[in-house]
């Protein structure tokens, strides 16, 4: 009984993680899209770190924290 429920937990554990990981691939590769036009909305704020053309996760923070202070602002 104790392994059924072991096994049981591991593979909902397993599932919730293979979600989240393809959810933040789907966020990822809409960010993207997006990246060009918000990149021409702050094209001077903009200080990042750029690896192999690639934003880096550092980089797409600040920038949505400077996203919502503008707003805010």
């Amino acid at each position: 009984m104790k392994l059924a429920i072991r096994k049981g937990a591991f593979f909902l554990l397993k599932f919730i993680i293979v979600n989240i990981i393809i959810s933040i691939k789907l966020i990822v590769k809409s960010a993207h899209k997006k990246w060009k036009i918000i990149e021409n909305l702050f094209h001077k704020d903009i200080n990042c770190i750029i690896i192999r053309k690639k934003y880096t996760i550092k980089c797409f923070c600040i920038l949505i924290l400077k996203i919502i202070t503008k707003k805010i602002i």
